[in-house]
């Protein structure tokens, strides 16, 4: 979705290294809230299905400790995959992809041949206790404390205002939609936000915009929101730079803006 006259008016989205252990996050652990999203799985392949034509996806069915996901890989990204051959039963994986849902079920869709890797980036995994209320994120207590020399990040509420000074400053568009009464939130904007090496890294490259789903849940839906925690990446004329992310730990951040 682009942040575009349109969303102003109510108001008045690639990696070629294998991902750290730290970025995987349980299948049992994803659900409704994760779509659209990217997120880090692994685990192995326990059945595979090519593809019958040239608008059917090959697909395979990914299980890990904690449950089972069918991902999709449609015939132009599966061609570019070097190592398609070995993907097939019993096969060890870890793959990046995009959330979605297909007859009611939640799969995975790999859109780029570069976020997939064999072997596993965290081997053993297990359904892991978060010690927040939040499903699969790290402790709180985890994350190191903010120096008061941190730099703050300078919000803007009115997406006309940040893509004005976008332009003007030649800086990209970071949209955080917030809820304080949610723990994935609180835990994303004072954790994970709150990291130096984030607002340093924000402030000089990214115009912010907090949207809080609370007060402005129709204008988080039209920008396809629907997890408080989630951020979006837009280019300064609106266009989405890739898919949201629900960021796990500051390094994952820093990964995805820099």
């Amino acid at each position: 979705m682009i942040l575009s006259n349109e969303l102003v008016q109510a108001q008045q989205a690639s990696e070629t290294t294998r991902p750290e252990a730290k970025f995987v996050v349980p299948i049992a652990d994803i659900d409704r809230s994760y779509l659209r999203n990217e997120v880090t799985i692994q685990g192995v392949i326990t059945s595979y299905k090519p593809s019958w034509r040239e608008t059917a996806p090959h697909s395979f069915v990914l299980k890990d400790g904690t449950g089972n996901l069918r991902v999709a890989v449609w015939p132009n990204v599966w061609a570019q995959i070097p190592f398609r051959d070995k993907l097939k039963e019993g096969t060890e994986i870890t793959a990046r992809v995009t959330i979605a849902e297909f007859r009611g079920a939640l799969e995975g869709h790999l859109d780029k041949a570069a976020q997939i890797w064999l072997g596993l980036a965290k081997p053993g995994l297990e359904k892991e206790s978060s010690g927040t209320a939040g499903k699969g994120q790290p402790s709180a207590t985890a994350s190191p404390s903010v120096p008061s020399s941190a730099p703050p990040i300078t919000w803007k509420t009115d997406i006309g205002e940040a893509l004005q000074t976008g332009k003007s400053q030649k800086k990209k568009i970071l949209v955080f939609f917030a809820n304080p009464d949610s723990d994935n939130g609180r835990y994303v904007e004072e954790k994970i936000l709150g990291d130096p090496r984030v607002r340093a890294l924000l402030a000089e490259k990214f115009v912010c915009v907090r949207v809080d789903m609370r007060t402005q849940p129709d204008l988080a839906k039209q920008l396809q929101a629907f997890r408080a925690g989630t951020i979006g990446f837009y280019q300064s004329d609106g266009k989405p730079l890739r898919s949201h992310l629900v960021p796990r730990t500051a390094d994952e951040l820093l990964d995805a803006i820099k």
